[in-house]
């Protein structure tokens, strides 16, 4: 009989219940089923406050209600943070989605005829799946958000966009290797 203490952990896509080592933290850990990531659903979110850009760590049982930051008292936004695919974004909502985040941002810019889009799509919603709670990704199509793609000078797609506290900080051109956006995100994901 094995006495080592498991960790069990409920797959986001599939429902599928997981058993993993105790003494690993589930850290990587996918799903048996249908290989979705693994996210420690317990583990407190880092968001920074839109107000004072203050970092706050919120434990799970503050989630439900709308925690608010500890030096300014704003409400910190929770809304999409544990969100298990790209978040779609448009011009209305760019500012509220990607500059007033509180997490950092990964947009990716995509056209309905792009055929590299398409491929890139499964890559970018793994991603989302992965690092949510630590980063927030988006999807954006520049047909219908043609100010955000003339903002930040989109000629070709897709681009990839990373946002941090309201600002651009890096970019990509063209269907990038999974790698290259792990390796843009690093900083993000410590």
């Amino acid at each position: 009989m094995n006495n080592q203490m498991h960790d069990i952990r409920i797959c986001p896509a599939c429902k599928a219940k997981n058993k993993l080592p105790a003494e690993r933290n589930g850290a990587g850990a996918r799903c048996g089923k249908c290989g979705t990531a693994l996210v420690d659903t317990q583990a407190a979110l880092v968001l920074r406050c839109v107000q004072c850009k203050t970092k706050n760590r919120v434990p799970p049982e503050k989630r439900a209600r709308t925690p608010k930051c500890g030096k300014c008292h704003a409400p910190l936004q929770t809304e999409d943070i544990m969100t298990a695919w790209a978040v779609p974004v448009t011009d209305a909502v760019f500012d509220e989605k990607v500059l007033r985040s509180p997490l950092p941002v990964l947009v990716e810019a995509v056209s309905p005829t792009c055929g590299a889009c398409t491929v890139s799509a499964p890559v970018v919603n793994r991603l989302a799946s992965e690092w949510r709670g630590r980063v927030r990704v988006c999807r954006m199509d520049v047909t219908t958000s043609p100010a955000a793609a003339r903002r930040y000078q989109l000629m070709s797609t897709p681009t990839f966009l990373v946002f941090d506290g309201g600002r651009l900080v890096d970019s990509a051109i063209g269907a990038v290797p999974r790698e290259v956006l792990v390796e843009k995100m690093a900083v993000f994901l410590k």
